[in-house]
């Protein structure tokens, strides 16, 4: 009697564990692996490339830094532009096909960059205050490539997120590789080509992407900062007790200093492209 009860004693057991075991098994099978927030902007940003078309609503803003008038100082002598870089609303187009148009909201002074494959045009209209528009030319034929960003998220590590649960938009906020966007070229340099390395370079990029509950971008904001070649000369001049000359090989190996910065704001339009933009698009093209 005692041996039967021992069998089933051993038989249930032998049940229970098997039932538990089969259990485990399937509850682990049917687990799955959320995706980390850089496989999530990777491919918010691929499938932002892969539409045919996508239109913007942006701004272009700065920060600026003191410079205690030493930028005065540079244009003085022959070390830099007057021209103000463009700062004000705009209106963009990108397209599946590798095009991008921004034009500005005014049109006094006005900017219209168009890029098509690697060609990119430039046009600025100003009457007493010249404006500079290859900043924004350089910045913005990078920032609305989201395939190049796309590229350039698998290499980024470090992502912060927020979700606003009311609204149901999940904030994301990174640094992209300053190698994204290449310095500008000028020539001679500042000081009457004495300062080679007087080009502002870029010295990060911040990024700030918003995503909907499908995790689609509905909100994009770029802060791109710049070296500051004045700071590193204003802070030599003060140790310096400001007197004397600079010698060019000093300054060649100053260290860069952050300095301004260009804000780009852009946001998925819920209006359709204005029939300025699109007549804009089509000139455009038939110069290229």
């Amino acid at each position: 009697m005692r041996w039967i009860q021992w069998m089933l004693l051993a038989g249930f057991a032998f049940t229970f564990a098997a039932s538990s075991a089969w259990a485990q098994e399937g509850s682990e099978a049917e687990k799955t692996v959320a995706p980390s927030d850089q496989q999530i902007m990777v491919e918010a940003f691929e499938n932002l490339a892969k539409e045919k078309q996508v239109h913007y609503a942006g701004k272009i803003s700065e920060r600026k830094e003191e410079d205690g008038g030493m930028a005065a100082m540079v244009i003085s002598l022959g070390g830099g532009s007057s021209a103000k870089n463009f700062v004000g609303k705009f209106e963009a187009l990108t397209t599946n096909g590798g095009e991008f148009l921004v034009k500005s909201k005014k049109k006094l002074p006005g900017l219209t960059i168009f890029g098509s494959d690697d060609r990119v045009l430039v046009q600025s209209l100003w009457e007493k205050k010249a404006i500079d528009a290859n900043q924004a030319k350089n910045d913005l034929t990078q920032l609305l490539d989201a395939g190049l960003i796309a590229r350039t998220c698998k290499k980024t590590k470090k992502f912060k997120k927020s979700l606003d649960e009311e609204t149901a938009l999940t904030t994301y906020k990174f640094k992209l590789s300053k190698k994204m966007i290449p310095t500008a070229q000028s020539g001679g340099g500042g000081m009457g080509g004495m300062m080679p390395n007087m080009r502002k370079s870029v010295m990060a990029i911040r990024a700030t992407i918003v995503l909907n509950s499908k995790g689609n971008i509905v909100k994009m904001k770029f802060d791109v900062t710049r070296s500051d070649p004045m700071a590193a000369i204003r802070d030599m001049a003060i140790a310096g007790g400001g007197g004397g000359g600079f010698d060019p090989e000093d300054i060649a190996d100053l260290e860069e200093i952050e300095g301004d910065a260009a804000v780009y704001e852009l946001e998925r339009a819920t209006k359709a492209p204005s029939k300025e933009l699109l007549k804009t698009l089509e000139s455009m093209r038939e110069l290229i």
